[in-house]
């Protein structure tokens, strides 16, 4: 018998376009989406020559642009739905009740949103963001890191494959600043990159990352950390910036990342790095 086809469309999406129609494969939908970080990164590296910009530019529309890394986005997140991690995980925690409760909901904050999956999570009082919103009624189109502290920060952030596609190593260590000013101290992180930032990279493995992390205030929580083949998945709590780990981290990255490992040079995490 054959396997049962996923159910996709799962946030209110459409299935992806490229330029051969709709996609409704999760390996087409993964390569748009790498394809789309390919061409972006290269934007960004040839940004003082305004000619390479607008042929990169002409490639990425033609591959469906933003609206088609969104959509392809939307499509891989169903086969590991941030939504019900983050929900299962406070719920396990303690941290919701139940929707007739008169207790406060936490206060939620979704950085780079492509579905609205977590907006349905009723014990959660959610405000979803994105650069480039597919759900603008819904989704605010807001750039995080132009976001004024609030006078209340978060008791929960939501990160999923967000940091990976920031441009460049000081930018990302920027951002995990910036996360950790509107949390709340003892508010908690939930992270999600592509695991072949952490294994493939030359700079940074997953060891020097989590103290990349703790440097900033960002404290991994060990029993609440997982991978799958694709994935990392780890909850990280607001804590005060660990002085001590931001020593070791910069004397760490500059050695060569996994003790000897071999590297992957043409794996998308290969540059994957954040100067502290």
């Amino acid at each position: 018998m054959g396997r049962k086809r996923r159910k996709h469309g799962s946030g209110g999406h459409a299935p992806p376009h490229s330029a051969g129609g709709p996609v409704k494969s999760l390996k087409r939908a993964r390569k748009i989406v790498s394809n789309y970080h390919a061409l972006t990164a290269q934007i960004h590296a040839q940004r003082a020559d305004s000619e390479a910009v607008a042929l990169l530019e002409r490639e990425l529309a033609a591959n469906g642009g933003v609206r088609g890394y969104q959509l392809a986005s939307a499509l891989s997140t169903d086969a590991h739905s941030t939504s019900k991690w983050v929900a299962k995980t406070l719920r396990k925690l303690g941290w919701t009740h139940p929707a007739s409760s008169k207790k406060p909901k936490p206060r939620v904050l979704e950085v780079g949103a492509v579905n609205t999956q977590l907006l349905e999570c009723r014990s959660l009082d959610v405000r979803a963001i994105d650069l480039h919103s597919l759900h603008p009624s819904r989704i605010e189109e807001v750039d995080f890191m132009a976001i004024r502290q609030p006078e209340v920060c978060y008791d929960v952030l939501v990160l999923s494959m967000v940091l990976n596609c920031v441009p460049d190593a000081p930018a990302r260590a920027a951002m995990l600043r910036k996360l950790r000013r509107v949390l709340r101290p003892g508010g908690l992180l939930f992270m999600v990159l592509p695991l072949s930032c952490l294994q493939h990279s030359h700079t940074i493995d997953e060891k020097l990352f989590v103290e990349c992390c703790a440097a900033v205030g960002l404290k991994a929580k060990p029993d609440e950390h997982r991978t799958t083949p694709k994935l990392w998945f780890s909850v990280l709590e607001a804590a005060a910036p660990d002085e001590a780990a931001a020593d070791r981290y910069r004397q760490r990255r500059k050695q060569p990342a996994g003790s000897g490992k071999k590297r992957k040079h043409k794996s998308r995490g290969a540059g994957f790095d954040v100067l502290l």
